[in-house]
């Protein structure tokens, strides 16, 4: 439950951002499956593409077959997520999928899963930069291919 109030939590502050590049928060909420409660967050449909299948969610895939203006949108996104005050903390694969941009030239990437996110102003300034490092490192290394990334 905490992750899940902590990823209700970055959609609230990303409010802008929504639909861009973090999906749309629909709702949340509490619900009730096989007698247990549980937390509920429903994102809009991403209609894209993931980098990984299921079943690879582990993997950290190679993103060199980005495109150069792909790659930045990446950076981009990341930087403007990290401009609001919250740093991802789980930058990877799995959590970074791709919608068909605006008049189908390119892909827009699109992050998800802000559920080990940190907040601006709630640690050390200094674990702050390196949090915010270490999710620039995994995209550098995925798009270079470098071995512990794949």
């Amino acid at each position: 439950m905490e992750e899940l109030r902590t990823e209700i939590r970055a959609y609230h502050r990303l409010a802008d951002l929504q639909g861009t590049v973090l999906p749309q928060l629909v709702a949340h909420g509490r619900g009730c499956i096989e007698g247990r409660s549980v937390g509920v967050l429903a994102i809009e449909l991403i209609s894209g593409e993931a980098f990984l299948e299921p079943g690879e969610m582990d993997k950290r895939p190679v993103l060199k077959e980005l495109t150069t203006s792909e790659r930045f949108a990446c950076v981009k996104a990341l930087a403007a997520i990290h401009r609001r005050g919250v740093v991802h903390r789980d930058v990877r694969g799995a959590n970074l999928l791709f919608r068909p941009s605006a008049g189908g030239a390119g892909r827009t990437p699109v992050f998800i899963d802000f559920g080990f996110a940190w907040f601006e102003g709630e640690h050390k300034r200094k674990a702050m930069r390196t949090e915010r490092a270490d999710d620039y490192e995994w995209l550098q290394g995925a798009f270079e291919g470098e071995s512990k990334y794949a």
